[in-house]
């Protein structure tokens, strides 16, 4: 199968390429040098279309950029943007990185990670040679990703965490491990650490020895959870290496060689960043005021109870009251009739009475009489009104934009804001805007910036616009000449006759 066939005509390999695995300079449809990666095995597991549909729309600036790929009955390749520069592995060669050089190594690459763990997609194969170091400005300094491909065709890696297995997809947790492997790896020139052991950290700095042994844990779930915070972590040794007295600020447990576990990153940057906001936060296990003593509730006086009114006993008579003839005692009842006759005589008055009042009230309620106005509630004493809390005052946000290659004007709308490397504070009462990077020779790149991500730095890798083809000059064409007709024949006019013979 021919170079051409197997690139699918699209991909110019120089005549004298071996074809063999590995990396090739190719020239592109276009004209621009490509970088081909060719490989004699051809994987086509879903799974592994998957990684590269989502390693082609990832477009942040510390990633290798994925132009296209394909396979064949040979083999599968690879067409990448061209890095010009040395991978890390070459770097190391020698001797051991600067320590600032390393950590600005590590801080890249958490960043290269945390987009594409964004995107859904973890490395899982981090090696030194798949990271490259560019020349951004006047300093090779810059960071690109690439290798994601190769998950499963390089089993035996020196920065894998110890619960890789090759052919299981990967979790976030085995970048942190690699990502922390790779520094320390860069920092002794070319050492690689065990997992919960790191000779190679012995003459590290304490702060610097916190975050690479936290994140080379060997339990997944003791180490910092996400690239993201490893990346702050690795901002806090950079500021401790300014000022060293910091670190002795920081909290430690029992064990004496081991600092605060992952989780507390947040009292490490507010020891690290202000000191007096860490000791006022909650966070640095201050100690508990002593409880309030029992409130004791005196007893209630009791009242003087007054002494009961003497009872006076009563006393059965000695002497029974005379009994009374018969007849006088049916005479007696005359008088006692008469009074309940009479008793009788009023209650029923009392009722004929009280039935007309009744008849009397419903009709003047019936004619509308003024209703007795209710006396007004007595209304409890005013309290003052409770004070309302202050608002909060937000900070506002820094948000720096770059861009590869720099010098690009920042437009917000008719508006230029300046040119980039540009730095922006963005508030909370600030509207969402769309800014737009423009270089000359390169196509515009628009940047959505609103408030609610942090202080952050936003990369755009401008794209240069393809010449456009000239169309091919046509010969001018020469007139042929115009033959003239020839005018047709006319006849000879005919004359008269004239007979002579007589």
């Amino acid at each position: 199968m021919s170079t051409s066939d197997r690139l699918a005509g699209k991909y110019r390999l120089p005549a004298d390429s071996d074809l063999l695995p590995g990396v090739h300079r190719a020239e592109g449809p276009d004209g621009r040098a490509v970088g081909i990666e060719l490989s004699d095995r051809v994987e086509r597991s879903p799974h592994h279309a998957s990684r590269l549909a989502l390693w082609r729309s990832l477009a942040d600036p510390h990633l290798v950029r994925l132009l296209d790929h394909g396979a064949s009955e040979t083999g599968s390749w690879l067409a990448t943007e061209h890095v010009f520069g040395t991978t890390l592995a070459e770097a190391v060669e020698s001797g051991a990185m600067d320590l600032s050089r390393a950590l600005h190594v590590g801080q890249q690459l958490c960043e290269a990670l945390s987009a594409a763990h964004r995107a859904g997609l973890v490395h899982g194969d981090l090696r030194a040679d798949d990271i490259w170091i560019t020349r951004h400005g006047a300093a090779w300094n810059h960071v690109k990703l690439g290798g994601f491909a190769r998950v499963y065709q390089r089993p035996h890696n020196p920065a894998s965490a110890p619960e890789h297995v090759p052919g299981r997809i990967p979790g976030p947790t085995e970048d942190v491990y690699a990502i922390a492997a790779i520094v320390a790896f860069a920092c002794s020139g070319g050492t690689w650490t065990e997992p919960d052991d790191g000779p190679a950290l012995a003459s590290a700095p304490a702060s610097l020895e916190w975050a690479l042994r936290t994140a080379l844990r060997r339990d997944a779930n003791e180490r910092f959870a996400t690239v993201d915070q490893l990346g702050r972590a690795l901002t806090v040794v950079v500021a401790v290496l300014d000022d060293p007295t910091r670190w002795q600020h920081v909290p430690r447990l029992e064990q004496g060689h081991t600092v605060v576990p992952p989780e507390l990153l947040d009292v490490v940057e507010a020891v690290v960043g202000s000191r007096q906001e860490a000791e006022a936060s909650p966070l640095m296990m201050a100690p508990t005021p002593a409880p309030l003593p029992n409130r004791v509730t005196p007893p209630r006086p009791q009242r003087e109870q007054e002494p009961p009114p003497p009872v006076t006993p009563i006393s059965a008579p000695t002497t029974p009251p005379p009994m009374l003839p018969v007849e006088q005692r049916r005479g007696s009842n005359l008088p006692l009739v008469g009074a309940l006759v009479l008793v009788a005589i009023g209650l029923l008055a009392i009722a004929i009475v009280g039935l007309g009042f009744l008849v009397s009230g419903v009709a003047r309620t019936a004619g509308g009489p003024p209703a007795t106005p209710e006396p007004a509630p007595v209304s409890a004493p005013a309290l003052p009104p409770s004070p309302e809390p202050a608002p909060v005052a937000t900070t506002p946000e820094q948000v720096t934009i770059v861009s590869v290659p720099p010098g690009a004007e920042v437009r917000d709308g008719d508006r230029t804001l300046g040119t980039t490397p540009l730095v922006l504070e963005v508030r909370e009462q600030d509207p969402e805007r769309t800014l737009v990077l423009a270089l000359d020779g390169h196509e515009p790149f628009q940047v959505v910036l609103g408030f609610g991500g942090g202080d952050r730095r936003v990369s755009a890798d401008l794209v240069p616009v393809r010449p456009a083809q000239r169309p091919r000059p046509v010969a001018p064409t020469t007139p042929r000449p115009v033959r003239p007709e020839p005018a047709p024949e006319q006849a000879a006019p005919k004359g008269r006759e004239i007979n002579l013979t007589r």
